[in-house]
């Protein structure tokens, strides 16, 4: 028994926890390629397969990754100014996290080939017990991806926020 088969045997745990009608149907497993690189190679040196899905009715596909945040803040470039203080011309916030984007666009990709009444997709993660967090649930939820595997924190952690700092360059300028 390697971690392959353990993560296997827990992933159907949990899994069978959120869906008791779930035993038997098989497993399909995305890890994030940033994110679980480390996770997916000890996986897959232990047994795991890379291809976990097996015949039944509406195998779940599952995706284990973050869910955060995402604030782009987007200034000028001015290559002579240094240090002081830098006033965003935008700020956008959005949801992202390799395990949502991942998981919604696996979602999207069902629909579209018609394959979302043959399985459902889940994210594994955890988001903060504040704002955020229920915002990405319903993020999720709204997108097709079933939340039933979402933890939420009991320690007082907050949701994960990524700060992206986006220059804004004149056409025909450079950095």
């Amino acid at each position: 028994n390697g971690l392959g088969d353990a993560c296997k045997a827990r992933l159907k745990r949990i899994l069978r926890t959120a869906r008791p009608d779930h035993e038997d149907k098989g497993i399909s497993i995305i890890f994030n390629e940033e994110e679980g690189a480390e996770e997916r190679n000890k996986f897959l040196q232990t047994g795991g397969s890379s291809s976990l899905v097996h015949t039944g009715q509406k195998p779940p596909l599952v995706c284990v990754g973050a869910l955060n945040t995402d604030i782009q803040l987007h200034y000028d470039v001015d290559e002579k100014e240094t240090g002081g203080i830098k006033h965003a011309k935008k700020m956008v916030m959005t949801e992202g996290g390799g395990g949502l984007n991942q998981s919604i666009a696996a979602a999207q990709l069902m629909k579209a080939l018609n394959f979302d009444k043959l399985t459902s997709v889940y994210v594994i993660g955890k988001v903060g017990a504040d704002a955020q967090g229920d915002h990405l649930i319903q993020f999720a939820a709204a997108n097709s991806v079933s939340t039933t595997l979402i933890n939420k924190s009991t320690d007082g952690v907050p949701t994960g926020v990524a700060n992206i700092i986006m220059p804004i360059v004149e056409t025909g300028g450079e950095k």
